[in-house]
């Protein structure tokens, strides 16, 4: 079994969750409710006259001592069990004669029961004190399970029951007991702790994973719409020259170049004014003077010059289109790169970049790539800081980065046109499928090593009932062996179990 207790000011906070939820409208919730020295089983009305008899004390700000009792899921236990133990609780802790209401619940897999306590007493006024609960109560809970041959919770009150030990030789963990694969040791719970940090870190790693495989598709699949789009309105462009000229092939290629030597705009202008300037045009023969004399009439290929030349605009518009997603997605692409080489160089990574990018700001990007692939450490811890032999990987990934942050500028630069560009956007397009195979494979990855490990919910739930039989010196010794997140994860661990029991999960005052 496994106790939790606080002190509280609002009764009928506390009662309103006991009864009905955090929704107000869980009435399912209570399996049976029962009350010792009051004239109700009413949690709610025997939360108000709690509260009118609390009022005698002035001196008694935070009136209310909640406990909740839980048994551990594989046992067997009945109403009559269940206040068995909670009446040898309150009377070893001399609460037998004060106000409480008992409000057992069936909405967890664990059978439990919460009681309601008045601090004040009904007669005399005298408010109770809560210190040295916790022992009391262990040594209560320790010899019940025995007597009730329930699941016995090891830890330092384990043995308080037994002939002949005191409790001052319970100041250890007793390992002669039945205690779960878990151990209690501050060397195992730090393994646990560690363990459980990475399930967490495997299942943010996994969202980001799969957040950039659908990015790196997004980018793929966008890039590739654009490189048809760009086919087809090009192909357009030569179809419709081919109905103005004899020869349509030469007529692009000198279209093209006008392009490059005088610009678009005066190129279009000049197809539509004087089409002729890009090559024969096509033309009608006509008879006349009875056969004596043919003309040739251009007429409908200058009409189709005009057509020619919308189509023209729209290929160049869809070209110059295409030339910026793909610079775009190189960009993207060299960003995440930087991202995943930055990841495998520092140990604060996004504080590293934060100085990279404050340093490109006010030096400049050259500047910046040199510091970091000659000097990485002047933006951070590296991964491997302190260990020699593997110093070398981490500055192999310091220059990788700083090439990807190049590359980075070189391709932001690309967004003018294709004549700034390196890459043609048919080979980013095969550079981004490639990156959507290398993000697939890393999700991979993360999903496999995340399957082999045990869920982090089951993990966290031992640790959470472990970490709260840990006496203050066991504490300490875990603190000690422990880094500073993993510290913070076991104080929020440990806090669950009284959370949970207490109902602050589900919003109670307190």
């Amino acid at each position: 079994m496994i106790a939790i207790s606080s002190k509280s000011q609002s009764f009928g906070a506390i009662a309103k969750y006991l009864v009905a939820g955090r929704s107000g409208e869980e009435w399912d919730r209570v399996a049976w409710t029962t009350s010792r020295n009051l004239p109700t089983a009413d949690p709610e009305l025997a939360g108000i006259i709690m509260r009118a008899t609390a009022e005698q004390s002035d001196r008694v700000t935070r009136p209310v001592y909640h406990l909740a009792l839980s048994f551990d899921p594989g046992d067997t236990v009945d109403r009559a069990t269940m206040e068995r133990v909670a009446d040898d609780v309150l009377r070893r802790l001399g609460l037998d004669e004060y106000q409480v209401v008992m409000v057992a619940h069936r909405d967890r897999e664990h059978q439990h029961v919460h009681l309601l306590v008045n601090r004040v007493h009904p007669e005399t006024g005298r408010a109770w004190e809560k210190s040295h609960d916790y022992r009391i109560i262990q040594q209560v809970l320790r010899e019940e399970e025995r007597v009730l041959g329930l699941r016995e919770v090891p830890g330092r009150l384990a043995q308080l029951a037994e002939p002949g030990v005191s409790p001052e030789s319970t100041s250890k963990p007793l390992a002669r007991r039945r205690e779960p694969a878990s151990s209690l040791s501050s060397d195992a719970l730090a393994s646990d702790l560690r363990s459980c940090e990475r399930a967490i870190a495997l299942g943010q790693a996994r969202v980001e994973a799969e957040t950039s495989l659908q990015a790196a598709r997004a980018r793929s699949d966008q890039l590739g719409i654009a490189i048809e789009r760009a086919e087809q309105t090009s192909a357009a462009f030569d179809r419709a020259l081919a109905r103005v000229y004899r020869n349509p092939a030469e007529a692009r290629v000198v279209f093209n170049q006008l392009v490059e030597g005088e610009g678009f705009d005066q190129a279009i202008q000049r197809l539509r004014s004087a089409p002729e300037r890009f090559g024969t045009l096509l033309a009608v023969a006509h008879s006349r003077l009875g056969g004596l004399v043919t003309a040739r009439d251009e007429s409908e290929a200058r009409i189709a010059a005009g057509a020619a030349a919308e189509h023209g605009r729209e290929a160049y518009d869809t070209e110059r289109a295409l030339w910026r997603i793909a610079a775009e997605s190189r960009i993207r692409r060299l960003e995440d790169s930087l991202a995943r080489e930055l990841a495998r160089t520092y140990r604060e990574p996004d504080a590293a970049r934060a100085q990279f990018l404050q340093m490109t700001a006010e030096d400049g990007t050259a500047h910046a790539v040199r510091i970091l692939r000659e000097q990485p450490g002047s933006f951070g811890a590296l991964q491997t800081a302190g260990d020699e032999r593997h110093d070398t990987t981490a500055r192999l990934h310091a220059r990788l980065a700083a090439e990807a942050a190049m590359n980075i500028e070189r391709a932001r630069h690309e967004l003018g046109g294709p004549d700034k560009a390196v890459l043609t956007p048919a080979a980013e397009h095969a550079a981004a499928q490639v990156a959507v195979e290398h993000a697939r494979a890393h999700a991979d990855d993360v999903r496999a090593e995340e399957l082999r490990r045990p869920r982090s919910e089951e993990v966290e739930r031992r640790l959470a009932h472990a970490m709260h039989l840990l006496a203050p010196h066991e504490l300490e010794r875990l603190h000690a062996v422990l880094t500073r997140p993993q510290w913070a994860l076991a104080q929020k661990l440990k806090a669950t179990v009284r959370d949970a029991m207490l109902g602050r999960d589900e919003g109670v005052g307190q």
